[in-house]
């Protein structure tokens, strides 16, 4: 009896995965056919803006944007997911360039705390002034909270 009861609830552990899988795959196909209107592209812009609101480029989106973008607008991410790992890389990228790269994670690592914390002060006000007019509301991190 119990082990009817066991097999009985992988079972509807099995049809219930396998109906999220469905789901997600259905969700997947709808966005590989949705066509690609200029409505919806503006909606894409929108979220780029939201994830990069110092794009040197606001016209357009590149590669990675567009997946990004596409992902978030499609609802297979969102922005509470996101906002951790941009945050995260906000952290990292100690020049104002808006580019990761091996001397930003070396430089990081040889300040102290209180070395870095001023310097990406400095930066953020530089690279906040530069580019007053893109900047999107979610993009406000303190720098505080980078700390």
């Amino acid at each position: 009896m119990l082990l009817g009861v066991c097999l009985f609830a992988e079972l509807l552990r099995t049809i219930d995965t396998a109906r999220s899988e469905l789901a997600l795959a259905n969700q997947r196909l709808k966005s590989v056919r949705a066509e690609l209107t200029p409505e919806s592209f503006r909606r894409l812009l929108k979220q780029q803006q939201l994830l990069r609101p110092y794009d040197d480029d606001p016209t357009g989106l590149s590669e990675t944007e567009f997946v990004l973008a596409f992902l978030a607008e499609e609802g297979f991410v969102d922005q509470l997911t996101m906002a951790p790992i941009i945050k995260l890389y906000r952290k990292l990228d100690v020049d104002p360039d808006g580019r990761l790269s091996i001397q930003d994670i070396e430089k990081a690592s040889s300040l102290k705390p209180t070395e870095l914390k001023a310097l990406r002060r400095q930066n953020t006000s530089t690279f906040a002034t530069k580019h007053a007019d893109r900047v999107a509301p979610i993009a406000q991190v303190s720098v505080e909270s980078l700390a």
